[in-house]
């Protein structure tokens, strides 16, 4: 089963990497291969100090997915140095000083640069990154090799949302790559809190992921129609981009949007999802299966005096889903702007009732 979610996350994470990427030189930068230097990026990112008493971490390799706009090397090696800055667990060898040691020592006809370099500079880490996107989630592959005892190998993810935008409506990476990159070196390295003291843009936790869902319209016959649930089609997806907009600006997980989501349903052939109904099992499969860890569903219900509007935010387990925290609120009027107002209350209510559960 592990291997199975292995390879559908990888169709996030590496899919459309194409694995043939290795000849496109342009979007792939292997840094240590058989000692050989395979690279057309220009890498002009600043440098900072190594502390000899810190563990001391090189990128390896970097492999941009196909769905990901084109992003130079250079800026995850400054990521990684922003990184490094901002925490006392390691020290970040740039790549361009690496690279320019390299052909330093090359020049010099010293035999296996590479490793002179990693013993003389007491290396103990390779990082290898492989990054794509999912239309608005950038995700972050980190696969750490230790190079004090070659046993040790650890691969985790990390996730951030694209909010930001170019004049060309292009997404503009620099800040989301430093925080997913964040995010899966935390994974990786089982530490949550080592960017709580960084400035506010990178003060960041190894948050889950979490996906909005429909809530189940329920009308009562007994009851006067209302326009809302009349016209749920067009009610229930205004219903879910006020959930996500809520859990966006309460910043306890990573939220995947309502396109993420829908572009995610498409990976496993699945179309037209509504978000009036409960969750199939078909949904929930999926969501397993690429590692997304909540869900958030509910009811919006036709009772006295107007309706109930029920938030449930789930634990995707592979049984189905666990509900850990509800936010409940009630809605008095056939009002869409009420409505919104009502469904973040109540979202806000769930977040807060998991804070207190989860910290």
């Amino acid at each position: 089963m592990k291997l199975i979610i292995s390879i559908l996350l990888l169709s996030f994470l590496s899919i459309s990497f194409s694995q043939k990427n290795i000849q496109n030189k342009d979007k792939k930068s292997n840094l240590i291969v058989n000692d050989t230097i395979k690279t057309k990026d220009s890498l002009v990112a600043p440098t900072n100090s190594i502390s000899k008493n810190r563990n001391i971490v090189t990128i390896g390799s970097v492999e941009f997915g196909t769905k990901i706009d084109s992003i130079p090397v250079w800026k995850v090696d400054a990521a990684m140095n922003l990184i490094a800055s901002m925490s006392n667990k390691f020290s970040y060898f740039p790549m361009e000083e690496k690279l320019n040691l390299i052909d330093s020592l090359r020049k010099s006809n010293i035999a296996n640069p590479t490793k002179v370099i990693i013993d003389s500079l007491k290396i103990n880490w390779i990082f290898n990154f492989k990054i794509n996107k999912l239309q608005n989630i950038l995700g972050v592959n980190l696969t750490a090799l230790s190079l004090k005892d070659s046993t040790k190998s650890y691969t985790d993810n990390g996730f951030a949302y694209l909010n930001l935008r170019d004049s060309t409506k292009k997404s503009v990476y620099d800040i989301s790559l430093t925080n997913a990159i964040q995010r899966a070196i935390c994974k990786t390295l089982k530490d949550s809190t080592i960017y709580k003291d960084a400035i506010e843009d990178y003060k960041v936790y190894p948050y889950p992921t979490i996906v909005v869902g429909g809530l189940e319209f329920i009308e009562n016959s007994n009851m006067a129609k209302w326009a809302l649930f009349t016209d749920k089609q067009v009610t229930s997806y205004d219903v879910a981009e006020s959930i996500w907009e809520e859990t966006y600006k309460e910043d306890r997980f990573v939220a995947f949007d309502i396109e993420s989501r829908d572009s995610l349903y498409t990976l496993f052939n699945m179309y037209g999802v509504e978000n009036y109904d409960k969750p199939t099992p078909f949904e929930i499969k999926a969501l397993n299966a690429f590692e997304v860890k909540y869900f958030i569903t509910g009811t919006f219900e036709r009772a006295s005096p107007g309706a109930i509007i029920k938030l449930h935010i789930c634990k995707l387990e592979p049984s189905g889903l666990k509900i850990v925290s509800t936010g409940k609120t009630e809605l008095t009027e056939d009002n869409l702007t009420e409505l919104r107002k009502q469904v973040k209350l109540a979202t806000k209510k769930a977040i807060e009732n998991f804070r207190k559960l989860n910290g």
